[in-house]
């Protein structure tokens, strides 16, 4: 049976939209990892940082570092698999298809760190919580190189003496791209987009679309806060993260339509022929 013109026109307007935003970020996010890949940092940059560093408040540290958490392998792979679990039961498989890939986030931001190879502010003496989990466990495991590079510190010229970077969370990894920042975006960015196709119309469909997608930007914010990346870190994984969604979003379409049948293919009961 053959499509309506208008049905053509939106998904013909969806995918120039998709394509545009593919080709914007991965042509940005190759760009700053050239510019990173020379160990360079943003005009700037490290004066930022510190500057966000010398104004720190105590009292933001345990909000910084628990959302930060948000981030972290401990926090997402145990909210992955519920969300997993919760699908697979209720057959939602187009959606179970788009959470399938976003643990590859993980080997792909430790692929590029060690390509990459430019070196996170300087780790300092940390507090009583931190970050020294399973996951940065792993990641010493596999590249243990770069716990070999010298530290980096970070200085504010306006002040009459230098002010080095005081990191609250120790990181022994580099840090382009933050690997906070992009599988907090891959996952959280992922709920929001479906919590909106599938939540009730309303206010809180909206309140809590916002809220969701809040979390995919908070993680990164709080590891610069917290002194543990350049702010060029955080905006690397979030370049990267659209073109990750894009991709297996559509990788997804076209699994689902080939292998999936048809009784099967909804993903959600309001989901609409233009969603499609």
């Amino acid at each position: 049976m053959a499509q309506p013109l208008s049905f053509r026109a939106g998904f013909a307007r969806n995918l120039l939209f998709e394509f545009a935003l593919l080709s914007t970020s991965v042509l940005a996010f190759l760009f700053l990892t050239w510019w990173a890949a020379g160990k360079q940092y943003l005009p700037g940059e490290e004066q930022w940082l510190a500057a966000i560093i010398a104004a720190r408040q105590p009292v933001l540290t345990l909000p910084a570092q628990l959302l930060s958490a948000l981030g972290s392998m401990n926090v997402l792979l145990p909210l992955w698999v519920i969300v997993v679990a919760a699908l697979a039961l209720k057959r939602q498989v187009m959606a179970l298809l788009t959470f399938l890939p976003i643990p590859l986030g993980y080997p792909l931001d430790a692929a590029l760190k060690t390509l990459v190879g430019r070196a996170a502010p300087a780790p300092a003496q940390y507090p009583w919580i931190h970050d020294l989990s399973f996951g940065y466990y792993l990641e010493g495991l596999a590249r243990r190189q770069v716990q070999q590079l010298p530290p980096q510190g970070v200085s504010v010229p306006a002040v009459s003496q230098p002010v080095t970077a005081q990191a609250v969370t120790q990181v022994i990894a580099t840090g382009f791209p933050s690997g906070h920042a992009l599988l907090a975006m891959l996952f959280y960015a992922t709920v929001a987009y479906w919590l909106w196709k599938s939540g009730p119309a309303g206010f809180w469909r909206i309140a809590g679309t916002a809220l969701v997608a809040s979390l995919a930007f908070l993680p990164g914010i709080a590891r610069v806060y917290m002194g543990v990346h350049f702010p060029s870190d955080v905006l690397g994984a979030w370049l990267l993260a659209p073109a990750f969604l894009i991709v297996a979003y559509r990788l997804a379409r076209w699994v689902e339509r080939r292998w999936v049948p048809s009784k099967h293919q909804l993903s959600f009961p309001c989901a609409t022929a233009r969603e499609r």
